[in-house]
């Protein structure tokens, strides 16, 4: 830290990023070179732009390095294919149940008017596993579907032939 108005001025302060500022010594004769340089022609001004970031990289790196995780990148499609994985794997219910029941009841609301029916919870989940194991298979065709048309993304299209095939209605 700083505590005096001469040593104050030999620093500059930099904000590299939005949470670390970074101070770095001033340096007179580097600046008059830098001036001077920049001064000539529009190559040199690169350069002595590319001089000034490095210096500040080389304060950033040096002060905050230890401080900065850096995020592993996966690659697009990696964490999806980890998901499916997790998900099949794992026997839990993929909608969570109050939601679900939350979703019963309004349905049956709006078919048969307010509080007329109650639910055991056994009830809501095998209509929750039903709904569930219905969807999951809808959807593996759907997606055998998109394959067959050559093609990773699957299409209303394709949810609609599925159903169709299946022998249901689709309104």
């Amino acid at each position: 830290m700083v505590r005096t108005k001469q040593a104050a001025k030999k620093y500059e302060s930099y904000t590299i990023h939005t949470k670390t500022t970074v101070k770095i010594e001033k340096n007179s004769s580097n600046k008059k070179n830098l001036k001077k340089k920049s001064s000539s022609t529009t190559k040199n001004k690169s350069k002595s732009l590319k001089i000034r970031r490095r210096q500040q990289h080389d304060a950033y790196s040096d002060d905050d390095q230890a401080s900065i995780i850096k995020r592993k990148r996966y690659r697009p499609g990696t964490l999806a294919l980890h998901e499916i994985r997790r998900y099949q794997s794992s026997g839990r219910l993929l909608i969570s149940k109050l939601e679900f029941q939350r979703l019963i009841y309004q349905i049956i609301n709006e078919m048969y008017g307010k509080n007329k029916y109650r639910f055991q919870t056994s009830a809501i989940q095998a209509l929750q596993e039903a709904s569930e194991s219905y969807l999951t298979g809808l959807f593996d065709d759907t997606n055998l579907l998109a394959i067959h048309a050559k093609r990773v993304t699957i299409m209303p299209k394709d949810l609609y032939l599925a159903i169709r095939i299946r022998g249901g209605k689709f309104h």
